[in-house]
């Protein structure tokens, strides 16, 4: 068990602009953040979120050059490389650079949905 791990909410690293969160864990010897987020399906201010993420990353990696950052989170993007989407749309590609950039997995292999009746599942367009 670790005795000197510290879990906080990074307010700092917020935008009232987008629904997430960033959480930081410390030990004594290394800082690791987490990024979780929801993007609705009607969201249009992908550049801006994009922009927004970049700029955190970067700051966090000025201030604590060896942290360790995690982004979670419902992006609600089509990439024809990413989920077995049939096309590409403008935020994927926004999505795609940004994950290129920062040199990050896409982890999850099946899309993710919640039922809304039974037996079936929502379609997003």
């Amino acid at each position: 068990m670790r005795n000197d791990l510290t879990c906080s909410h990074a307010h700092a690293l917020e935008s009232s602009e987008f629904s997430s969160i960033w959480l930081r864990f410390n030990t004594h010897s290394l800082s690791e953040f987490i990024y979780a987020v929801y993007r609705s399906p009607n969201s249009s201010d992908y550049s801006k979120f994009f922009d927004y993420l970049t700029s955190r990353v970067k700051h966090i990696l000025s201030l604590y050059s060896f942290a360790e950052i995690f982004i979670l989170g419902g992006f609600n993007i089509h990439h024809q490389l990413w989920v077995f989407s049939p096309f590409t749309d403008h935020p994927g590609e926004l999505a795609f650079n940004f994950a290129i950039f920062h040199d990050l997995e896409h982890l999850v292999q099946y899309p993710i949905r919640i039922p809304d009746r039974f037996g079936g599942y929502a379609q997003h367009s």
